[in-house]
């Protein structure tokens, strides 16, 4: 399964940024917002393969728990390649912990982009790959090829024209909703100088570093997108057997989540 086949939010990423652009519809009028929605932050769990019924089992606990008799499964991770301190899975303490934080910026007008990992570890689809794998400690070596960050948003806003090519924002006060998209942006992974700990993958940017100009100038004064942005399940890749995220093998690692321990 690659990356993007999962989820249908995800599947957006077919589409590259500038046909993306293209708008659903055009509508002569406002549209309804909040006052604001910033900061959004994102905490990560391993992405696992779903249960596909019959399952092998099934699962326990009270008959008000929704979970209760449902098929479960063997888990199955869906990267072959990376993988994180766990106790009972490879020997060593959980250090794992990832987050992705979105802030809204007026000046300049942007969205910042704070992501990281800790504890980022080689699995045995890239054992005796010395290049991406360096022994730090005991347990899986430590990963110092890239991680992909992949942000499916939904934007509702005043930037959409009723003819082509459409003209720069800000634009004539035309609310319309852009087709999803998916924005991609890399998280490179370095070997830490403790021992003992797995890779540390980390960026920070924003969204006009990436992609400039997806985020206009604000309103008032002038007459911007106010972006109405939903935010769909944040993904993190691996980058594929060769560790580096540009080369389409790169498989779902880390989604956005919660643990309860």
């Amino acid at each position: 399964m690659d990356a993007l086949s999962k989820r249908s939010a995800v599947a957006a990423c077919a589409f590259s940024l500038v046909p993306a652009l293209l708008i659903s519809g055009i509508a002569f009028a406002s549209h309804v917002r909040p006052r604001g929605a910033s900061p959004k932050l994102d905490e990560f769990v391993i992405e696992y393969k779903p249960c596909s019924p019959p399952g092998t089992t099934i699962h326990g606990g009270p008959g008000s728990s929704p979970l209760s008799s449902k098929a479960s499964c063997t888990p199955s991770k869906e990267s072959p390649y990376l993988t994180v301190g766990t106790p009972d899975a490879n020997g060593v303490a959980a250090q794992f912990v990832g987050s992705v934080k979105q802030i809204v910026t007026m000046s300049p007008s942007d969205i910042k982009v704070i992501a990281s990992m800790s504890d980022i570890r080689c699995d045995t689809g890239l054992a005796g790959n010395a290049s991406l794998c360096v022994p730090n400690g005991p347990g899986p070596p430590a990963y110092q090829g890239e991680t992909e960050l992949l942000i499916p948003i939904e934007d509702t806003d005043h930037c959409n024209y009723a003819s082509s090519p459409p003209g720069p924002c800000p634009a004539p006060p035309n609310a319309a909703t852009v087709v999803d998209i998916v924005l991609r942006f890399t998280l490179p992974c370095a070997v830490p100088a403790t021992p003992g700990v797995g890779g540390t993958c980390s960026t920070t940017t924003s969204w006009n570093a990436i992609y400039p100009g997806i985020v206009p100038p604000p309103s008032p004064p002038a007459n911007g997108s106010r972006m109405n942005i939903e935010v769909g399940q944040l993904h993190i890749t691996d980058g594929g057997a060769d560790g580096i995220v540009s080369t389409p093998d790169n498989k779902p690692f880390v989604v956005s989540g919660l643990f309860s321990p």
